[in-house]
Parts: C-alpha cells; structure tokens; sequence
C-alpha cells in the first residue's frame, strides 16, 4: 500500500469524518513511523494550532497535541503527496 492509500484510508474512517466536522481546516502535514509500532498521520489545524494523530492500524484518532516548532514561526505547511 502507498501512502496516498494510506492516508485515502484513515480519511475514509469515521473517526476522521467526525474529526473534520469538528476540526474542516485541518491539514494532512506528516506520517510517522517506528519498528513495531503503527504508523501514524498527523492533521494540523490552524484554529486551534494542534495536530491530531491518527493511527493507521486502528484507523481511529489518538491524541492531539501543540506543535513542536521554531520560536516565532507561525506557518506549518501541508505535505503535498
């Protein structure tokens, strides 16, 4: 499976469904992954300025978090796939 696969199918969830209503400017800006752990795709929302993990495996939300960042940069950028 190829990542545009990947992330056609987490979007596909209704965990992510449920998700964009509550969050529609989130943004697809990164996937993560470790030895013997899911793979994760993470959605920034400007709003709120949290990005939302989604595990692939269980195609469910896991945990929003603040970004890690420059001092005084304000722009995360989409990833373009």
């Amino acid at each position: 499976m190829n990542i545009k696969e990947i992330v056609k199918t987490v979007e596909q969830t209704q965990s992510f469904r449920d998700f964009k209503k509550q969050f529609p400017k989130a943004y697809f800006v990164h996937i993560f992954s470790m030895t013997k752990q899911p793979l994760q795709l993470g959605y920034f929302d400007e709003d709120s300025e949290l990005i939302t993990i989604f595990d692939v495996s269980k195609g469910v939300q896991n945990e929003q978090s603040a970004p890690f960042r420059e001092p005084n940069k304000k722009a995360i950028t989409p990833l373009d796939i």
